[in-house]
């Protein structure tokens, strides 16, 4: 699998909606700290990964993710996701699956479908459900430069239920990877964030995500197939939400 159908695996990966008690900005822990921007994963092969995340000032409160991609030939690529997010009361599921095709070395497209499930033990509250899709474009131009477009229904969002991204990253120099993006969602937000990897194995991370302000932090850590990432999120109101993936890559 190329890197460029990494990407776009990450970006169907991380087209997850918002809640009344919690919102997180992404799924795994690297793109957290580049502010939630939707960016290239770097690894090729079959790769998986365990997510945890912390919910802001909310004892008990917590994501948990669990995501693959996989091959499937020399330009195609499959993912499958789940994430829940709740405690022993409250329970929100989402369902993740995509397929991805590498037109050639600078396009990929894609399709994806999500299913969410909203509940509670509370018997007074109805549980809900959506079923939303949506379409991923990628492209490349040289190996410094990538941008991308994301564009689904939001079935559970009544004022807007169309959405999408757009964004653009940028490798100035070897190990430094800059990337910005709007994002139209429950509200429309900018996000930006910066890289910096030494020696392809250590990497530190800040980003900005606005609307509302969040500051973005993260490390990460590799050796051999194996990848570990920490994160925090640091909300202009709720305070701070850290962050952890670990993932394989076979």
């Amino acid at each position: 699998m190329t890197k460029r159908g990494a990407t776009l695996l990450a970006v169907l990966a991380l087209a997850t909606h918002a809640t009344a008690q919690f919102t997180p900005t992404a799924q795994s822990a690297r793109n957290s700290a580049l502010g939630g921007c939707l960016i290239l994963q770097p690894e090729t092969g079959t790769q998986l990964d365990l997510g945890w995340r912390q919910g802001y000032l909310s004892q008990g409160m917590a994501t948990k993710t669990l995501q693959a991609t996989i091959p499937v030939g020399k330009t195609t690529t499959a993912y499958a996701g789940y994430s829940h997010f709740g405690d022993a009361v409250y329970h929100e599921q989402q369902a993740t699956a995509a397929y991805a095709i590498m037109l050639n070395r600078q396009i990929t497209v894609g399709v994806y479908g999500q299913y969410s499930n909203i509940g509670t033990d509370d018997a007074h509250y109805k549980p809900q459900h959506w079923l939303d899709a949506g379409v991923v474009l990628t492209a490349a131009a040289g190996d410094r430069t990538g941008a991308y477009l994301v564009a689904g229904s939001r079935h559970w969002d009544t004022d807007r239920p169309l959405g999408g991204r757009i964004g653009a990253t940028y490798s100035p120099t070897d190990g430094l990877l800059t990337v910005a993006e709007l994002a139209i969602e429950e509200r429309t937000r900018l996000r930006c964030g910066l890289e910096y990897t030494y020696e392809k194995r250590y990497s530190a991370r800040a980003g900005l995500s606005t609307n509302p302000l969040v500051m973005t932090f993260g490390v990460g850590y590799k050796i051999k197939n194996y990848h570990i990432d920490l994160s925090t999120e640091v909300h202009q109101v709720l305070g701070l939400s850290p962050q952890i993936t670990l993932g394989l890559c076979l």
